[in-house]
């Protein structure tokens, strides 16, 4: 087993080509350990809990797992089993973003006022949706996909014998074996998140689900407000099965209604797991309960005038110093709105 400083996986006979130059960069193909150095999610705090472990594959790897998911997964996605759905997933897709993720959220919302006085969006979120996903539950909906022998076989070897080892300052933690978790960093991390998700299913035709990343939104039009707890228990109960924990003081439930019906329909009572709030931020988009736009571009920009003026008291403090011309600022202001 050779050193490094990220997991390189198993390369399979599929491609040949691969084994040499691994066998000749590494010594040896199969690599399943890794050294993870936390990095700071933020800045102004540096405590160790504020570190998240981030894991750097080689590239010879991601090229391996690039190969497997575009040639394999991707494909075997498009003709799923009854029991999975990938309609509803808009990350870690060929065709997914989070532009598509709002305009389809508004087109169902819009669409259900039509005949309902209200829609109820309920956003969930995951407590460390890709640190618990256990191995075993994924590889058992990877055997449901249209994938070949091999490839199969390929992931099992993946996701099998993990080992991870955290670097602290000048500290070195000990070996310690992973049976859950989804590598962020690797080529293939993203698409078995998809694959993880996809048994999801709302309890009633007539509600909806949408989900992107690890922020699942949930939405329930007027007539079904009655099934509003089962729809919450029953993704209660697949998160317990996942390994997944909901966060329930981050949840939040948002009542949309038509400003242009003249016969208003009193909001349905208040769930007990769930904040009611007025305006919701949705993927870097600003809601209201009646889908104005007003609020997102009176956010966006308080936002860039914050920027601007944060650039012009940098460059009037220390124009002398760093004499910061048009451009670079124009560079800086548009990596700041990013």
């Amino acid at each position: 087993m050779a050193p490094s400083s990220g997991r390189t996986c198993i390369f399979f006979p599929y491609y040949p080509a691969v084994q040499p130059v691994a066998f000749h960069l590494y010594g040896t193909t199969p690599v399943e350990t890794s050294l993870d150095s936390p990095c700071t999610k933020g800045y102004g705090s540096y405590s160790a809990f504020r570190f998240s472990a981030i894991s750097i594959t080689p590239v010879l790897t991601r090229t391996l797992e690039s190969m497997v998911v575009h040639d394999f997964i991707y494909p075997a996605l498009q003709n799923p089993t009854t029991s999975l759905v990938f309609h509803d997933r808009f990350a870690f897709r060929p065709s997914g973003s989070t532009i598509a993720t709002v305009i389809t959220l508004l087109h169902t919302v819009t669409h259900l006022l039509l005949t309902n006085p209200y829609v109820i969006v309920i956003a969930l979120d995951f407590s460390k949706a890709f640190d618990t996903v256990r191995h075993h539950t994924l590889l058992d909906k990877i055997a449901q996909l249209d994938l070949p022998d091999h490839i199969y076989n390929w992931l099992v070897n993946f996701f099998n014998g993990h080992a991870h080892q955290t670097k602290y300052g000048n500290v070195m933690s000990a070996f310690k074996s992973i049976s859950a978790s989804i590598i962020q960093g690797s080529a293939i991390g993203p698409a078995s998140y998809v694959v993880n998700g996809s048994d999801l299913h709302t309890v009633s035709d007539g509600n909806n689900l949408l989900k992107y990343a690890d922020d699942t939104y949930l939405i329930i039009p007027a007539v079904n407000v009655e099934l509003r707890s089962t729809e919450l228990s029953h993704i209660t109960e697949w998160a317990k099965r996942n390994n997944l924990n909901s966060i329930w003081q981050k949840c939040h439930e948002i009542i949309v209604v038509d400003r242009k019906r003249k016969h208003k329909v009193p909001e349905p009572v208040q769930t007990a797991l769930l904040q009611r709030v007025k305006v919701i931020k949705i993927l870097g988009v600003t809601i209201p309960n009646h889908l104005s736009v007003s609020h997102h571009v009176q956010s966006v920009i308080a936002s860039c005038a914050q920027i601007l003026y944060a650039l012009r008291v940098l460059r009037a403090e220390h124009a002398e110093h760093i004499k910061l011309s048009h451009k670079p600022i124009c560079t800086l202001a548009y990596r700041f709105m990013r």
